[in-house]
């Protein structure tokens, strides 16, 4: 009974593992993790807004070449 539950594990397992699906979902959960600890460690929102704000509108310039 041990070994049969062993090995279903181990399929399991394998199968998780190989999934891109699965690999996505660690990444996003790690990423997102992360910035929520920054957000929060900055004590408000501002910070995260502003640096948003400011990407953005990088972005905008490079992409539209207008301001």
């Amino acid at each position: 009974m041990f070994n049969k539950t062993m090995n279903f594990l181990k399929k399991t397992a394998k199968r998780a593992a190989s999934s891109q699906r699965l690999k996505s979902m660690a990444l996003m959960l790690l990423v997102g993790t992360g910035a929520v600890m920054a957000q929060n460690s900055a004590g408000d929102y501002s910070a995260g807004t502003t640096a948003l704000t400011t990407v953005t509108q990088e972005i905008a310039l490079v992409s539209n070449h207008t301001q």
